[in-house]
């Protein structure tokens, strides 16, 4: 997420439309300026370890955070119509430059693949949307039980391919995650947010 693909619509406005829905009286900016103040504070790049449940919990305090002022009756339901809001591919939209950078890759013989601290939700994202529906590997935190940038979720997706750690190569918008932890585990790495100013640079 932010380097394949990104919410559509925006995560403000979704949260925003989901919390009228069940009750909240919070304004659009309101709703995006307590999100942005919750999700660093729940959602940490600290890389640890993790589970289905520990994911979903995660989701559950930054949306209860967001929206305290819902009745506490609408507050799990407006939890569960987020999450399934956030499964649903066609609320995703695929970066630009992302198939162009990805078919470049294809066409060196390079295998590609998706290592992300998103949670299962993904698998069916993934599957919905071109390019991604093309990775030779799908890897994300809660099925590796570690989260970006923990040493280990590097040492898992290295242990599971077999290959030299130096015939691997990172590419994310995450100077810490992407970029950093990777380059500690032995891989290659690029750190950037426009995919599209890549594809002729490699």
């Amino acid at each position: 997420m932010g380097t394949l693909i990104h919410p559509s619509p925006p995560v403000d406005a979704a949260y925003h439309t989901a919390g009228q829905k069940f009750g909240s009286r919070l304004k659009r900016q309101e709703v995006a300026d307590r999100f942005r103040s919750a999700f660093p504070k729940v959602c940490s790049d600290q890389g640890e370890q993790t589970s289905a449940l520990q994911e979903r919990e995660r989701w559950r305090r930054v949306v209860g955070i967001v929206f305290d002022d819902v009745d506490p009756q609408s507050a799990e339901p407006l939890f569960d119509h987020l999450w399934d809001h956030f499964a649903q591919s066609q609320h995703w939209q695929v970066s630009d430059g992302a198939e162009a950078v990805w078919q470049s890759f294809i066409d060196r013989g390079w295998k590609v693949g998706i290592a992300s601290n998103f949670d299962s939700r993904l698998c069916q994202i993934a599957a919905e949307l071109s390019p991604l529906d093309r990775a030779e590997w799908l890897f994300y935190s809660e099925a590796l039980q570690w989260s970006k940038p923990a040493a280990q979720f590097y040492d898992k997706i290295q242990t599971t391919l077999g290959v030299p750690c130096e015939s691997l190569l990172m590419i994310g918008d995450s100077w810490e995650n992407d970029y950093e932890a990777p380059r500690r585990a032995g891989w290659q790495a690029i750190c950037t947010d426009n995919l599209a100013s890549i594809a002729n640079g490699l």
